[in-house]
């Protein structure tokens, strides 16, 4: 099992890359998102694009963004297209090595630890298809997790061989040491990575990731997180 740098791994996002205050180059200006501030939630509708009257909810899967964030999007695109391979490789990456910069002060890590993914399912596919795991190692998850953060280890139990154990959660937790000794009854000698979301993307249950960290140091696994919900609204 290799060791890295931290127990947890947060599945990053590619909404990192339109990060404010993220270096600007190749003509190319980070979004500026500070006129929203202050601002009630109905004056802040006309900065989106959404369908008049629609209530939108789904924001931790496919989420909408704000029209200065698009506008960025775009002329980061028409910057490209008119020389692809000197901005490509020259300007523009240099601006996403500025954003990692910036999504690790965000996130409150280091920038060696931050790579910008274009989905929270692909990051956590990278991760488990660069684990190594062996046929009989097993990976402890839970009944709530978002189909996407499951595909990567469903994958690797029908090719790989590895066996997944579900902790079925509670509804009602009293508090947090309930939902970590779920964990650590379910936790078997062969249990090499405990992979949760920070927040369940079904009922909204906050797990206790620095519980589990712990759970999962002591006992020799890995922690990963599919963090899909909890950026921009939690501490990470």
């Amino acid at each position: 099992m290799p060791r890295l740098s931290r127990r947890v791994l947060l599945a990053g996002g590619a909404g990192a890359a339109l990060l404010p205050g993220a270096a600007a180059s190749a003509g190319v200006q980070a979004a500026d998102l500070t006129s929203l501030r202050g601002q009630s939630w109905r004056s802040l509708q006309r900065y989106f694009s959404l369908e008049r009257g629609l209530v939108y909810l789904n924001n931790g899967t496919l989420g909408p963004c704000p029209r200065p964030v698009t506008e960025v999007v775009h002329q980061a695109w028409r910057v490209l297209e008119q020389n692809p391979a000197e901005q490509g490789y020259g300007p523009l990456l240099e601006q996403a090595e500025a954003v990692r910069a910036e999504a690790a002060r965000f996130l409150g890590c280091g920038v060696d630890e931050v790579a910008i993914t274009r989905s929270t399912t692909e990051g956590m596919s990278a991760i488990a298809q660069g684990l190594h795991l062996r046929p009989g190692d097993r990976v402890l998850t839970t009944d709530q997790e978002h189909p996407g953060g499951r595909v990567c280890w469903d994958y690797l139990a029908r090719h790989g061989g590895i066996s997944i154990d579900a902790v079925r959660l509670p509804k009602s937790p009293a508090d947090p040491a309930t939902i970590t000794a779920c964990f650590e009854a379910a936790l078997t000698p062969q249990t090499r990575v405990i992979s949760v979301s920070h927040v369940s993307y079904c009922t909204g249950l906050r797990l206790p990731i620095p519980a589990l960290a712990a759970l999962a140091e002591a006992h020799g696994a890995l922690l990963e997180v599919d963090g899909a919900q909890a950026p921009g609204v939690l501490a990470v």
